[in-house]
C-alpha cells in the first residue's frame, strides 16, 4: 500500500515526439527512430538483440529468480533434515537480509564508479558460491548466516548495475521495455522456481540442489559475461544524444 502510494504521487511524463518529451530514444539510428514512433513501443526481443549487454544482465537475473527456490526452501527442509526445523531457514535469512540492507547503503555512493558487466557478474557469481557454500557451513547457524550473509552483500551491486545500465542505454519505450523484461523474467523466474522447487527438492535433496543451485548461477554469470564481450551494445558505438533534458 505504501508503495502504491508513493507511485500515485510520481508525475506522469509527457509522451510526445519533440525535445524535452521524456520519451527521446537515446541510441537508435533515425530508421529505427522512426520505426519505433511508428510502432509505438519497443518489443523486448528486438531490445535484447540491440543491447546484448542488457539481455546478459537480464538473463542473470531470471536465472537468479528461477534458483531462489534453493535457497528459500532448501534452507527450510534441510532444516527440518537435519533435526533443527526453522533454526537453519532463520538464520539464513537475517544473514542474507541485513547484508543485503547494509549494503545497499554503500552501493549509491560508488556504483558510477565500477564497470557495469564485471559489476553483475561478480555479483551473481559470488551469490551462486554463497548458496552453494551453505550445505558445508550446514549445521552450524553463526556459518550459515555469515555464508548467507556474503551472498546478500553482493546481490545489491548486481541489481544496481543493470538498473544503472538500463539508464545509461536506453530512453523512452525501450528503456520501459527493458525494465518490464528485467521485472518479468526476475519476478516470473522466482514465481516458476518456487511453483517446482518443491518437487525438484524432494527428488534430489535439500544440499545437492542448493549446491546446484549456485553453481548454475555462477554458470549464469560467466554465459553473460561471455555474450557481453562477444558481442558489445550497439549504443556503445553511438554516442548519446545531449539534450536540455538530460
Amino acid at each position: 500500500m505504501l508503495g502504491a502510494a508513493a507511485v500515485l504521487a510520481v508525475p506522469a511524463a509527457a509522451t510526445g515526439t519533440g525535445p524535452g518529451d521524456g520519451a527521446r530514444p537515446a541510441f537508435n539510428s533515425p530508421a529505427d527512430n522512426e520505426a519505433g514512433r511508428a510502432a509505438g513501443g519497443a518489443s523486448m526481443t528486438a531490445v535484447l538483440r540491440a543491447f546484448p549487454q542488457l539481455a546478459a544482465g537480464i538473463l542473470m537475473a531470471g536465472v537468479g529468480g528461477v534458483c531462489w527456490f534453493g535457497f528459500s526452501l532448501g534452507l527450510a527442509v534441510l532444516g527440518v533434515e537435519l533435526e533443527m526445523p526453522g533454526a537453519l531457514i532463520a538464520a539464513g535469512m537475517s544473514g542474507y537480509g541485513s547484508a543485503s540492507v547494509l549494503a545497499s547503503f554503500l552501493v549509491p555512493v560508488v556504483i558510477d564508479r565500477l564497470p557495469r558487466m564485471r559489476t553483475m557478474v561478480v555479483s551473481w557469481a559470488v551469490l551462486g558460491l554463497a548458496f552453494a557454500l551453505i550445505p558445508v557451513a550446514a549445521p552450524n547457524l553463526a556459518l550459515i548466516a555469515a555464508v548467507a550473509a556474503l551472498g546478500g552483500a553482493a546481490m545489491p551491486w548486481g541489481i544496481a548495475a543493470l538498473n544503472a545500465l538500463i539508464s545509461e542505454q536506453t530512453s523512452g519505450a525501450q528503456r520501459r521495455t527493458a525494465f518490464t523484461a528485467e521485472a518479468v523474467l526476475h519476478s516470473g523466474g522466482t514465481s516458476l522456481g518456487l511453483l517446482a522447487g518443491g518437487a525438484v527438492i524432494g527428488w534430489a535433496g535439500a544440499g545437492p540442489v542448493l549446491v546446484a543451485r549456485g553453481l548454475v548461477q555462477i554458470l549464469a554469470a560467466a554465459a553473460g559475461l561471455l555474450h557481453g564481450m562477444r558481442a558489445p551494445s550497439r549504443a556503445g558505438r553511438i554516442p548519446r544524444e545531449r539534450t536540455a533534458t538530460n
